[in-house]
């Protein structure tokens, strides 16, 4: 499979590159809790992992989402028969073997989690002590040769925290390593835009307006955007008698 990505807004100034050595870190843990979980060896892939952020806050607890098909094929290849005719009948009452299976699978995915987590908690500098945006791992999976499905791990805020953190740590500890690193050639141009205030007036306000009439505004923090999606905040400050935009912060 390829992966393919396209350039997400949202993404802009936070540590992608090293989160995407986490993905596939945790891709291979993933794959080699998995493989632990049946009693003679089944071929499983893992592909396209990466990390995205979601709006909003972390949940409480971890969620994984985790497709009947993949359980119906993780049995087939456990079992030695074919998922075919109970893939075909999505409304079929699941077994106990089959909910046996999907929690051994799960919990296979909470253990590759808790490893990352806990190699990325040993390796941090200080531990972390501030808010981390929502992330959620994505990928396909493959079990023996079924179809691929998506496999969806949304970190709670603890593990959102941690990777977060040692994702950033990363990020800094590339830089320092590569002082002279050169410098793209052209650089990637884009067009921000400043959305100075909003304020809302009644139409009675707005016909009463005149030559010479004053209308009080509060000006705060404004928003920048990248092609209409809200990135940043930023403070607004005046200097040599032009607007500058100043104290950037980025957009959970």
């Amino acid at each position: 499979m390829q992966n393919i990505k396209t350039l997400n807004p949202v993404l802009l100034g936070r540590p992608v590159q090293a989160f995407d050595q986490l993905a596939a870190d945790l891709a291979q843990h993933v794959q080699a809790q998995l493989h632990g979980t049946g009693h003679r060896p089944i071929a499983i892939q893992i592909a396209h992992a990466h990390f995205t952020p979601l709006p909003g806050v972390a949940p409480q607890a971890l969620q994984i989402e985790l497709q009947r098909a993949t359980v119906l094929a993780h049995m087939a290849a456990r079992y030695g028969f074919t998922a075919d005719g109970q893939a075909d009948a999505p409304d079929t009452p699941p077994s106990s073997t089959e909910r046996r299976i999907g929690q051994a699978l799960q919990d296979a995915v909470l253990r590759a989690v808790a490893a990352l987590c806990a190699q990325a908690g040993a390796a941090l500098d200080s531990p972390p002590s501030t808010s981390a945006s929502a992330w959620q791992w994505q990928a396909r999976i493959q079990v023996g040769d079924s179809n691929w499905q998506p496999l969806h791990i949304t970190l709670d805020a603890d593990a959102s925290r941690t990777l977060e953190h040692y994702a950033l740590q990363l990020r800094r500890t590339q830089r320092t390593a590569q002082p002279g690193a050169a410098k793209p050639a052209a650089p990637l141009q884009v067009e921000l835009t400043a959305r100075l205030l909003e304020k809302t007036v009644s139409t009675a306000d707005i016909q009463a307006l005149r030559r010479g009439s004053v209308l009080p505004i509060a000006l705060g923090r404004t928003t920048v955007l990248l092609n209409g999606e809200a990135l940043l905040t930023a403070s607004v400050a005046e200097h040599h008698g032009k607007l500058h935009l100043t104290a950037f912060e980025t957009l959970e």
